[in-house]
């Protein structure tokens, strides 16, 4: 059991070592801090934020049409 628990401990050793020659060949740490999220993020928050004035509205909406007492008040009030 122990000679399992070395060769996988070797070989998440290896793999740690190829990943770090990897991203210092390629840079790859690096290009993940200069891809344009921020942008990208602030589309989605404004989607977000339509989303929910959408529904709101809506809620709104049907809450005016629900109210039966609507049309009384508005001819009470023309009178």
């Amino acid at each position: 059991m122990t000679d399992y628990k070395e060769k996988l401990d070797d070989l998440h050793r290896a793999a740690k070592r190829k990943a770090r020659e990897l991203d210092e060949k390629l840079n790859v740490t690096g290009m993940s801090k200069t891809l344009p999220a921020r942008p990208v993020m602030r589309r989605a928050a404004a989607r977000r934020r339509l989303r929910a004035a959408r529904k709101q509205l809506r809620a709104e909406a049907e809450r005016f049409a629900d109210d039966n007492h609507l049309r009384d008040t508005a001819g009470k009030a023309v009178d």
